[in-house]
């Protein structure tokens, strides 16, 4: 089962630039969530804190009741992943060997990959639709194959809690839903707790279960989607107007044109 991630009165700060201050949350299993706001509000700050990647400077994060920071890194690595924006390969690693770098936290003392290491890994890259990509080298795959390459390389690690730091952020419309579509499934499927930093307000409402919006160092607002995903909420984050429509059970989020003289030449 997924484990819990609680945090409370959560500070951190880049030298003299606080960029989360008295920040409480808590992230129940199983759920897909989303982390929201304008850039440099916090996301990716958040993400490494819950990964143990940064240090809490005041308060504390727990997963299951144990502080991130008692975590060992080995230990971490066998219950989360990580799906990052970018991801530089610069040598010719096929998708098999890529995708099998998520079994060195399980590797035996003499540092082999075991049938079953190699199994996983298999079974990771049909999940993700990657298999015809086994035997070609990573870095002759388009942007959303490789994304999808490093999805599996996650999963190979068997976490119960995956985190995609803007990882659609580089994909066009296709690949960004059909990579969406896919860790909904695999959350749904296999119980895995999602946390997604992403900027499409859109992809959030169509997959996410739930949001955090983050904003000038808080959390604004957390809970379900229609609960979050507010007029009021997203035009004092993001500073813009904003249409909401709600058909069918589905949220869509509409942008308006602020300036009336900018409207006239669209």
């Amino acid at each position: 089962m997924a484990p819990t991630i609680v945090g409370r009165n959560v500070r951190f700060s880049y030298g003299p630039k606080t960029v989360l201050d008295g920040v409480d949350f808590e992230i129940t299993p199983g759920k897909f969530v989303a982390l929201l706001g304008p850039n440099g509000c916090g996301k990716t700050t958040l993400i490494g804190l819950i990964s143990g990647v940064l240090r809490v400077e005041e308060g504390t994060i727990r997963i299951d009741d144990r502080p991130v920071d008692e975590i060992p890194p080995r230990d971490m690595a066998r219950f989360l992943a990580a799906v990052p924006q970018f991801n530089p390969i610069h040598f010719p690693f096929t998708g098999l060997e890529t995708v099998l770098m998520g079994r060195y936290p399980f590797k035996d003392r003499f540092g082999r990959f075991s049938r079953e290491d190699i199994e996983i890994g298999v079974q990771c890259m049909e999940l993700t639709s990657t298999i015809e990509f086994a035997r070609r080298p990573v870095n002759t795959l388009s942007g959303g194959e490789r994304q999808r390459v490093i999805l599996a390389r996650a999963l190979a690690q068997q976490p119960r809690v995956l985190i995609l730091d803007e990882a659609t952020s580089n994909l066009d419309i296709r690949y960004a839903v059909s990579f969406m579509a896919t860790v909904k499934k695999l959350s749904r499927t296999q119980g895995i707790t999602v946390i997604s930093a992403m900027h499409d307000l859109n992809l959030a409402a169509m997959f996410c279960d739930e949001v955090i919006l983050t904003h000038g160092r808080k959390i604004q607002a957390k809970g379900a989607v229609r609960d979050v995903l507010t007029k009021e909420h997203i035009e004092k984050v993001y500073r813009t107007p904003v249409q909401i429509e709600r058909s069918n059970g589905r949220l869509t989020v509409h942008l308006e044109i602020p300036d009336i003289e900018i409207a006239r030449y669209l």
